[in-house]
């Protein structure tokens, strides 16, 4: 059976959606042999026929931002759009599917990788996939980015399988738990 990794961490509000380190280390869990699941690789194709469907959201934010929604990249400017102009029952649905296609994707891991800095602790997305991969008796690694073992919350590492002070001890790790 093959391994799968599900890359976590803060994505929301983040100039490069945090793909700098996901990025690289998508590299090295495909160079280990592992199945890497990153969930910036959603079809974001799909959320935008999602929000095409609501036509009226899509015009008023392009009138009220002098920009036509075109490129599925608008996609999180329209979501924020919709939250801020309470467009609530058009937001909430298409939340639950991008939730719930996320969830599916830690369902199908053997472990969560978790890069765990200032703004994962303070993303309710990072935070409730470690409880969810926990609760799915799926492992935890946690790597610490500029944070010490003290400044993560006490449940947080009651999830963890595995603790990295840094994201080489964790590749470390990793290259020895294969060989």
């Amino acid at each position: 059976m093959s391994k799968r990794v599900y890359l976590a961490g803060a994505m929301s509000g983040l100039s490069d959606n945090g793909g700098g380190w996901r990025d690289i280390y998508y590299q090295f869990f495909r160079g280990l042999g592992w199945e890497v699941s990153d969930p910036r690789e959603l079809n974001t194709e799909h959320y935008a026929m999602l929000v095409g469907g609501y036509r009226f959201i899509v015009e008023d934010f392009a009138v009220k931002n002098n920009k036509s929604y075109s490129e599925p990249s608008d996609l999180i400017k329209i979501l924020r759009f919709m939250r801020d102009s309470n467009y609530n029952e058009a937001y909430f649905k298409i939340m639950k599917q991008i939730i719930n296609d996320d969830l599916k994707l830690i369902r199908n891991s053997n472990v969560l990788f978790v890069y765990l800095d200032k703004a994962a602790l303070s993303s309710a997305g990072t935070l409730g996939e470690i409880t969810y991969a926990y609760s799915n008796d799926i492992d935890v690694a946690l790597v610490l980015v500029d944070l010490e073992k003290k400044d993560v919350p006490d449940w947080v590492l009651g999830c963890a399988s595995m603790l990295a002070p840094s994201l080489e001890k964790a590749k470390e790790f990793f290259t020895l738990l294969v060989s």
